[in-house]
Formats: structure tokens, C-alpha cells, sequence
């Protein structure tokens, strides 16, 4: 027992680590150099940026070399103008910016008297980043749309990546009763499972029971996907395998939006050349969005939804039931010597006196198990699937002024697995699971002066599962069985396996609630030559835990007690047995993180740049009632409590013509898994 609770309060930590996001996380930066007809640097020149689809207008002034920079841009489509004294204004129209994108836009101005205008009406070939050493791939909104997406999940587009791919789930993915369905399990190169980093909006999208994803909103309702694998920057710290940022669409200066449904069902489908009869899954998808202005160039809003139907039935299972001759006591058709469990004694020609069946046995397989017509007593059966997904998101944008700008969004995604059970037949039992997947998030983007900008977010998600056994589910007590059954949890059947014969089990009456509270700012300044971004993030996070696990007992039955696993059963001769007192786990965890960074934009004219970066991490885990400072890294036996305080330096060259890459010090997402720590 105390191993599973510190195996427990590891794998919180190590997951809680991972979740708190960046305030700034899928904002994008704008950056290039002025200058004239000959190549020269023109100093002090004003760049405007206006965001073409809500009129949003930023204003920087370039430094002494010509450079300028605009950070913490949402990703959008903008329109450029550059002005200097005695220059004619350079204006590029157009310009789309992406997530997590550093796009370089170089400025030529003309001499005064001649105007010159670069208008871009498509989107630009993909730009080679010179700026920074981050590897990097976005997937913008007609992408997320056109590509075809098995169940419009749109997390799958992180596998179209170089250096992912779906990696062995490992319990990370611990299935539809405990996991929205939604999760992917991603491993780039070469990371585990749920070392992924999943944001939206800003706010950590991670499920912190098992790191995975939470659910993100259905295709239409994304402007568009980010995923950093390599060399990101100092405010994505606690992972140590990709970065996945995904931006939600918002209202604009136009009324836009669309309806739409998508149908599978076995009607319009081909058969497969080796498939006896057509795919049976129906799944059925339809909703819309729709976003307006409110108040034109100020006030926006964006709500969608969408519902999934799926229907399905899983057929081609196997089973090996008593037959009628077997419930006689008559085991003659099976070759093998069958023999008393007590005394070893034979059973002459396999004859079972059926007074020495055991009577709960008896009950179960004559009453709740399908007869079989065939001389080896098998049956065919099938498992039902029922589930419902309704997605709901809401987004409201307020421009303020040229220096403020506040947004809020609320995504809601509710799951159910319905349950199935006929009486007759316990081996196609399928339990039910309610799971509501909450991500709530508002934040403020503050420019003090034109080099000086901050941003504020607070963010708080929710995961919480109720699952069980179908309500029409017996247990073992109704069999006559005289094991102890907890009155507080419904009935169920945890699990009876006959070996290579049959097994029936329900998933155990389970409450998890998962919260993660979290307030992050990120401040941007550019000085000089150089670019400072420094800021940290407060989070709070819990996970707590009330289910039946193993209260109802499993029972396993094997050939060893009398030489037939199916003879063991109706003997009542039990192989093994498990009980257990169920878990009631409160687990609270609570961080503090910090970070600086310094770009160092080297030579005027080009684009090398030494980026600098340092970070600290301090958390505090601890279960309900107890709370005690321990040793960095060390799990304290009896108390349930981990601390971890570390720090990390990085050091990374980029520049036009290749990057290079130079890590030092001990990265802290390596720091933070379950091998590092001492029990």
C-alpha cells in the first residue's frame, strides 16, 4: 500500500509539473530591420502594425540599427507601414502572422517624394525563421478544416510534425472511463509519452491525473495549431518533450461563421474486399460557429458547438460457456484427468457429483451467462458502443485602446459512455462514464511604452469523471457469495475470469476531479539591442480521488486446483482473490516559477542572435491535511509530501544561414521524472 501511494505521489508531481503555461503561449512576433536605398540602417523609425480583421493597432519605434520588434502579437492578418522623416512610408498589406511565429519583415524605404507598396493578397510561401533557434511547425485554420481528421480531433495534426509520432499509451491514456477520449499520446523526438506540453489559449490544456491532453474545440472553432519540439524559449519550461499551442478563432470586424454535418454510417459505405459485411460504425457530427462585431474595432464575440453521435457494435467476440452436459456434472468430452481440489483424488471418467458444485457458481452460469448449442460450449457476442460528445465554446475580445486589450474564453466539452447490461448475458457488459472537460481562461495585454509590454492571464481547468457499473448490475453477494460489499458504492461485479474459458467485469464506482488554477505574466522589453522577456507563473493544482477499486473482489479460476479451469469454477475452487478497500486520495500541489531571458540581436543589418535564458522551479505536493517541507527531490515516507526546487540555464546561436544549438546545464524537464527522485 505505501508503494502505490508514493508511486502515486510521484506521478502527480511529475504530471502537475508539466501543466502550468506561459501567458504568452501561440502569440506570435513580428521583427525586422529599416533601411534605405543604399542598405543603410535608418535609426528611430515608427512601425505600425493593424491587425486587418479587428482594427487593433500597435506602434513600435526601431532602435538605432533600424531593428525593431513587435512581440506578443495575436496571430492574425496585419497590415505593416514604416515611416521615417524624409523617407517615403513603406507599407506591406497582408502580412499573416502565426502561431509561436517570429516573422521577419524587412523595411526599404524610398527616398521622400515616392511611395512604395508591397501587397501581399495570398498567404507567403513558409518563411525560414533566422530569428530564433526554436524548431517549429504551424498548422494554420484552412488546414485544420481541409485535412481529414478520423473524429475531427485536431490534436492528431501534432503527429504531422517531424520528430512525433503516437507513442505506446504506457497509462499515460488510461482509457474511456477515466480519459475523455480526445487524448492523443505524443512522443517527439524521442520524449515519453506525457512529457507534452499542451496549451490553449495560454492556459495549460494538460489532464493532470495522467498528463495527456484535455480536449481541444472541434476544428472550425481553431484559427490555428503550434507545436515547438526543439530549443523553445525559456517561458516553456517543466516538459521535456514538445510544446502544442492551439489558438481559438475570435469575432472580426465581419459577421462570419458556418453550419456543418458530418455522417459515417454503414449505407454509404464500400464493404472491405475481405470483410464479411459493411463497417457498422455510425457516427454522426454536426453544430456551427459564429463570430460578430459587437462594437466595431473594440468590442467581438465567437461562440460554437458541435455534438457527436457514435454508434457501434463490437462483434466477433468469443466466449466458452458450461454446456448442458458440463452442468450435469458430465466433463467427459474434456481429455484431461479432472480431480477433487481437496482430497486430488480423480473424478472417475470426469463424472462431477453435482452436489459438490458450489451453488454461486451454478447461479451465475445457468442465470446470467448465454446457453451455448455447440458440443464445446461456444459463444459469440457482442459489445455495444453508445457515446455523446457535445462541445461548447465561447470567446468575447475588448479593445480598450491602442495599449489594452482583454479577451476571455470558456470551452466545455461533455462526455458520455453510456451503459450496457442484459441480464442474461454478463459477458457484454458495458460500464458508464460521465466526463466534463472544463478550460476557462481571461486575460490582459498592457503596452506601457512602445518597447515595454506586458501580459496577465489568469486560467483555471477542470476534469471531472464519474463512471461505474451499469445500474442494473449485481454483485457477488447476490450470488450468495459471503464477501463483504460496501453499502456506500452501487453494486458491481469487479471481475470473474475463468481461464481461456470466460471472464465478465464492470469498472468500479469512481469519482476523479482534477483543478488546476494558475496566474502568469509575462513582461516583453526591448532595449537597445537587446530583446528581455522575464516573468513566472503561480499554480495550484489537485487531484482528488474516490472510487471502489477492488471493493467487490476479483476472483480468477485456473486448471491448477483440478485440472480444468471451467470444472474449477463450478467447484468453487478459487485460484486467486483480491480485495481492497477502494482509494481516497487528496493530493494538492503548488508552484512557483520564475524565468529571464535576453536575445541579443549581434549585427546590424543580419539577423545572428545569442539568446541567453535561466529559470527556477519550486513545488510543494501534498495530500490532504499534511503539509511538510522535506529534502529537494526526496518523497518522505508517512507524510506523502515532495518537494522539488531546481534551477536551469540554456544558451542557444541563431543566425540567417543556419542555427546552432548549444544546451548547457541540466534541462529541468529532465529533472522532473519519476528516475530522479529518491524513496
Amino acid at each position: 500500500m505505501m508503494n502505490r501511494l508514493k508511486s502515486f505521489g510521484v506521478a502527480i508531481l511529475y504530471a502537475l509539473a508539466s501543466t502550468y503555461a506561459p501567458a504568452q503561449a501561440g502569440l506570435g512576433t513580428i521583427v525586422g530591420t529599416v533601411t534605405d536605398p543604399t542598405g543603410a540602417v535608418i535609426p528611430s523609425a515608427s512601425v505600425k502594425a493593424v491587425d486587418h480583421n479587428t482594427g487593433a493597432m500597435r506602434e513600435v519605434t526601431a532602435n538605432a540599427e533600424g531593428y525593431f520588434v513587435l512581440p506578443s502579437l495575436r496571430p492574425s492578418i496585419y497590415d505593416i507601414t514604416v515611416t521615417a522623416a524624409n523617407f517615403a512610408p513603406f507599407v506591406r498589406n497582408q502580412v499573416t502572422l502565426l502561431a509561436d511565429q517570429s516573422l521577419t519583415v524587412e523595411s526599404h524605404l524610398g527616398l521622400e517624394g515616392t511611395t512604395q507598396t508591397v501587397s501581399v493578397e495570398d498567404a507567403p510561401a513558409t518563411q525560414v525563421d533566422t530569428t530564433t533557434s526554436t524548431l517549429s511547425q504551424v498548422v494554420e485554420q484552412k488546414r485544420i478544416v481541409d485535412l481529414p481528421l478520423n473524429g475531427r480531433n485536431p490534436v492528431q495534426l501534432a503527429l504531422l510534425v517531424p520528430g512525433t509520432v503516437q507513442a505506446p499509451a504506457n497509462n499515460a491514456d488510461q482509457g474511456q472511463y477515466k480519459t475523455l477520449p480526445a487524448a492523443i499520446t505524443v512522443s517527439a523526438n524521442g520524449s515519453r509519452a506525457n512529457q507534452t506540453g499542451f496549451n490553449l489559449d495560454g492556459s495549460s490544456n494538460n489532464d493532470i491525473y495522467t498528463n495527456v491532453n484535455q480536449p481541444f474545440p472541434f476544428p472550425d472553432a481553431l484559427q490555428e495549431f503550434s507545436v515547438q519540439t526543439s530549443n523553445y524559449t525559456a517561458r516553456y519550461g517543466g516538459n521535456s518533450g514538445a510544446i502544442v499551442n492551439a489558438i481559438t478563432r475570435g469575432g472580426t470586424n465581419s459577421v462570419h461563421g458556418d453550419l456543418f454535418e458530418f455522417n459515417r454510417n454503414a449505407v454509404f459505405n464500400a464493404r472491405n474486399h475481405f470483410a464479411k459485411v459493411r463497417d457498422q460504425l455510425k457516427r454522426n457530427q454536426f453544430g456551427g460557429v459564429v463570430g460578430a462585431p459587437l462594437y466595431r474595432d473594440h468590442t467581438f464575440i465567437f461562440a460554437g458547438y458541435q455534438q457527436t453521435e457514435i454508434r457501434n457494435i463490437q462483434n466477433g467476440n468469443v466466449a466458452y460457456v458450461p454446456t448442458a452436459a458440463e452442468l450435469r456434472g458430465d466433463f467427459s468430452a474434456i481429455t484431461t484427468p479432472i480431480f477433487n481440489p481437496v482430497s486430488k483424488a480423480p473424478y472417475i471418467n470426469n463424472q462431477i457429483p453435482v452436489s459438490q458444485f458450489d451453488p454461486a457458481a451454478v447461479l451465475f452460469a445457468t442465470k446470467y451467462l448465454p446457453g451455448s448449442t455447440l458440443p464445446n460450449g461456444q459463444v459469440s457476442y457482442g459489445l455495444p458502443l453508445s457515446q455523446t460528445f457535445k462541445e461548447y465554446v465561447v470567446r468575447g475580445d475588448q479593445v480598450f485602446a491602442s495599449k489594452d486589450r482583454l479577451f476571455a474564453r470558456y470551452y466545455l466539452n461533455k462526455y458520455n459512455n453510456n451503459p450496457f447490461l442484459s441480464n442474461t448475458n454478463y459477458l457484454a457488459t458495458v460500464s458508464s462514464a460521465q466526463i466534463y472537460s472544463h478550460n476557462a481562461i481571461i486575460g490582459e495585454t498592457h503596452v506601457f511604452t512602445s518597447n515595454l509590454l506586458n501580459d496577465v492571464r489568469l486560467s483555471f481547468s477542470r476534469v471531472s469523471t464519474n463512471a461505474g457499473p451499469p445500474s442494473n448490475s449485481i454483485s457477488v453477494a447476490d450470488l450468495g457469495v459471503n464477501v463483504y460489499q460496501p453499502p456506500q458504492f452501487a453494486k458491481a461485479l469487479d471481475s470473474i475470469n475463468v481461464s481461456t474459458y470466460f471472464s465478465t467485469s464492470s469498472f468500479p464506482p469512481s469519482i476523479i476531479n482534477r483543478n488546476n488554477y494558475s496566474v502568469a505574466d509575462d513582461v516583453s522589453w526591448v532595449k537597445g539591442r537587446h530583446t528581455f522577456a522575464f516573468g513566472g507563473v503561480a499554480a495550484r493544482g489537485q487531484v482528488l480521488l474516490r472510487d471502489a477499486y477492488l471493493y467487490g473482489g476479483q476472483f480468477s479460476f485456473t486448471a491448477d486446483n483440478t485440472g480444468n479451469a471451467l470444472s474449477s469454477f463450478l467447484l468453487g475452487s478459487i485460484r486467486s482473490f483480491q480485495q481492497g478497500a477502494g482509494e481516497f486520495k487528496d493530493d494538492r500541489d503548488y508552484f512557483a516559477t520564475l524565468y529571464a531571458q535576453d536575445d541579443f540581436h549581434a549585427f546590424p543589418k543580419s539577423h545572428t542572435q545569442f539568446r541567453y535564458s535561466m529559470g527556477t522551479f519550486y513545488s510543494l505536493v501534498r495530500d490532504k491535511g499534511q503539509s511538510r517541507t522535506v529534502p529537494c527531490g526526496e518523497l518522505q515516507r508517512g507524510h506523502q509530501v515532495v518537494a522539488v526546487s531546481e534551477r536551469a540555464r540554456r544558451f542557444a546561436l541563431s543566425w540567417r544561414r543556419w542555427h546552432a544549438k548549444v544546451w548547457s546545464d541540466r534541462i529541468l524537464p529532465q529533472l522532473l521524472s519519476p528516475p530522479g527522485f529518491r524513496v
